[in-house]
């Protein structure tokens, strides 16, 4: 009698084998939800605060890594609403490098201008956005997966949407603004395959059309959503009664959205690949044979299932030469060529019985092998970020066996409320709890090491010293820093120095061909105003690079320095005539003039790069002093006042401020102006 009264009480034993084809696949049909409708959207409100919660810490972070090209740096971007028409016309880097090839995302991009039309060069905002979007990404995700696994323990999808959230590899997703784009497009697709169930069972063509509009955009987000096509008929046939011939037209249709996206994307680009050639900085496998090539991408996908169970450590980079490159007879190659054959044999061997860790096999290795340069060439080596949606795999595989381990996939209940839903899974609980915590810690502590480039390019350098890439870039953060004058103390500056010149050499040493050393070197140079080592270290970097404008910028700048004007102004006019709306070239030219006493001609120079770069402060600096020159010493104090609204901390423009009060007879102003450019030469002297 025990017995009958608990099943009377809403116990059953499943009809499928646990491991094999889950209970229900037969017919999706819904009974009595384990949960009311309140409870559920609790534990969905969990899953959301937990990513908000662990990613809140990044609010006050900067601008970092390739924000700077997609946001800060963008002059499509930088253009707001107005920049949004252009954006849909162009690749991804276009407001950057003025390129239309390789990647073609318009909607992220038009986000950012959006941001930076409300919120211009304010990172805060973006921020904010991130997270909230990626909040809501953990809600809508446990919704999906639950009405996904409708037969299954309500269980899964909670405990499933939870490490997904926890992960510490998405760090790099949510803490770098630019990574916005794989937020979104994992987003709608998640809008997307929910919109698709519940055409599947309820037949209404509002919902199929929404859920092809969802994918449309989240192809526009980001073109690695093609990978999805795989997933939504996959869904469809194990989780559904959906007849085959109605699967089929439906999944037409989605052909159709992404062969729309393909025209469109094949129209803008002048490239559907990779466009320009491959850097082996950018991708250490590019130069080898394709048994190397082979080998070297199976170390790497190793890597990507080590992450997985062991998220540490955590890099931004992983270029040339993080990785070595490796035959097939590697140890590491071998094993991770066994463990994927495996995987494989496994989801060959059940896919019939449509087993949900057949399904979580598919959801990770269909979106990994698109990166992985085993069939063809990628940009990158390896990236964390690459792990965002495929690791959504993982965490099923994860519940799934949580699930077994402890029989909670053996019984379903008509819970009271969240108490008794929580004591009856108290061990699963439990141990989803010790790894949140675990997760928890390395995602909180990951995120800070976001805060800027000083700070991650620092910290991560520890951990992969034989990266050409991560040499540079903390060494050129600090070159940069030095070039521009925000490093306070002397100290603290002839520290930077020894650094930055220490961390090129390095980066050289690994790489000798590498062309960004080079012009950094080219900048120490010139701040130690050896002027004639910067030019020959340029020259060097020019037969590596020829087409960089930057270089005959520099060269220019340093033969002013040098006073070598004619030849300042052939090298700047070069400059010019390789990208004519080059605003620093033209501030550059208008000092050459200036100097030879062209007033007319510097006056026209410098009002030519602040029409380029509204926000040019040496422009308006040099304006201001063209206008002194001239005696017109209110235009000269009104650009002064200018620049000085977008940098406060410049000694000289102080000095020029209180010198020109001076000629203007007022005596008040010129000392406490001149006073305050002496306070601040004595404080950078300490």
């Amino acid at each position: 009698m025990a017995n009958q009264n608990k099943a009377k009480q809403g116990q059953y034993k499943p009809t499928g084998k646990p491991g094999g084809k889950p209970a229900g696949n037969q017919a999706a049909k819904s009974f009595k939800a384990p949960l009311d409708k309140r409870s559920v959207f609790i534990l969905s409100l969990i899953v959301a605060l937990t990513g908000f919660l662990l990613y809140s810490g990044t609010f006050g972070h900067k601008y970092v890594l390739d924000d700077y090209p997609t946001v800060k740096e963008n002059k499509l971007t930088q253009k707001g609403i107005h920049g949004i028409p252009e954006i849909y016309k162009h690749s991804y880097w276009y407001g950057n490098d003025g390129k239309d090839d390789w990647l073609y995302r318009p909607l992220s991009v038009s986000v950012f201008a959006l941001e930076w039309e409300i919120w211009p060069d304010n990172p805060k905002p973006s921020h904010i956005i991130n997270v909230l979007l990626y909040a809501l990404t953990g809600m809508l995700l446990f919704y999906t997966l639950r009405k996904l696994f409708i037969r299954q323990n309500i269980l899964i999808p909670f405990v499933s949407s939870l490490l997904f959230m926890a992960h510490p590899l998405h760090t790099e997703v949510v803490a770098n603004i630019k990574s916005l784009d794989e937020i979104l497009t994992f987003l709608f697709f998640l809008v997307s395959l929910h919109l698709l169930l519940d055409y599947s069972r309820k037949g209404n063509l509002f919902l199929l059309a929404v859920s092809l509009v969802s994918f449309f955009l989240s192809l526009m987000a980001k073109e690695s959503a093609i990978t999805y096509l795989f997933m939504f008929p996959l869904a469809l046939y194990y989780y559904t009664e959906f007849p085959l011939k109605k699967l089929v037209i439906t999944m037409g249709f989605f052909g159709v959205v992404a062969a729309t996206y393909m025209l469109i994307r094949g129209h803008v680009l002048t490239s559907q690949t990779l466009g320009s050639v491959v850097s082996i900085i950018d991708n250490t496998v590019v130069k080898s044979d394709y048994p190397h090539r082979f080998a070297t991408a199976m170390v790497i996908l190793g890597v990507y299932i080590k992450l997985l169970l062991f998220p540490h450590p955590l890099v931004y980079d992983y270029s040339f030469n993080t990785f070595e490159i490796v035959g097939l007879n590697d140890r590491w190659a071998l094993l991770s060529i066994l463990i994927y054959a495996g995987m494989g044999y496994y989801v060959l061997r059940n896919f019939l019985k449509k087993d949900t860790i057949v399904f979580s096999i598919v959801l990770y290795i269909i979106p990994v092998i698109l990166v992985s340069n085993i069939f063809f060439l990628t940009r990158s080596t390896a990236a964390e970020r690459f792990l965002y949606q495929p690791s959504l795999g993982y965490a099923i595989v994860v519940a799934l066996l949580l699930s077994r381990l402890f029989k909670a996939d053996l019984l379903r209940t008509n819970f009271q409320g969240l108490r008794s839903f929580f004591k009856t899974y108290s061990r699963v609980i439990a141990v989803t709890v010790v790894i949140l915590a675990c997760y928890s810690f390395k995602t909180f502590h990951r995120a800070a090491v976001w805060k800027d480039n000083i700070t991650l390019f620092k910290t991560d350098l520890q951990n992969i010293p034989k990266s050409a890439r991560a040499q540079y870039s903390y060494a050129n953060d600090l070159t940069q820093s030095l070039v521009k004058d925000s490093i306070k103390t002397k100290t603290q500056q002839d520290q930077a120095y020894a650094e930055a010149l220490e961390g090129l050499n390095k980066a050289l040493k690994i790489y000798s061909d590498y062309f960004e050393p080079y012009f950094a070197l080219g900048q120490l140079a010139a701040y130690k105003k050896d002027y004639g080592k910067s030019i020959e270290i340029y020259k060097k970097a020019m037969t590596l690079n020829k087409d960089y404008h930057f270089l005959y910028n520099n060269i220019g700048n340093n033969y002013f320095r040098m006073g070598q004007l004619d030849s300042a102004l052939k090298y700047l006019h070069i400059a010019i005539s390789m990208k004519a709306d080059y605003a620093e070239a033209y501030g550059n030219i208008g000092s050459v003039y200036f100097t030879q006493g062209k007033q007319k001609e510097a006056l026209e120079a410098y009002e030519r790069a602040i029409q380029m770069d509204p926000r040019y402060y040496d422009a308006y600096k040099n304006l201001g002093s063209t206008y002194g020159m001239l005696k017109d010493y209110n235009k000269a104090m009104e650009n002064f006042f200018k620049a000085l609204k977008l940098k406060s901390s410049d000694a000289d423009l102080y000095g020029f401020i209180g010198m020109t009060y001076g000629f203007m007879g007022d005596k008040a102003n010129e000392k406490a102006y001149n006073d305050k450019a002496a306070q601040i030469r004595a404080d950078r002297g300490r």
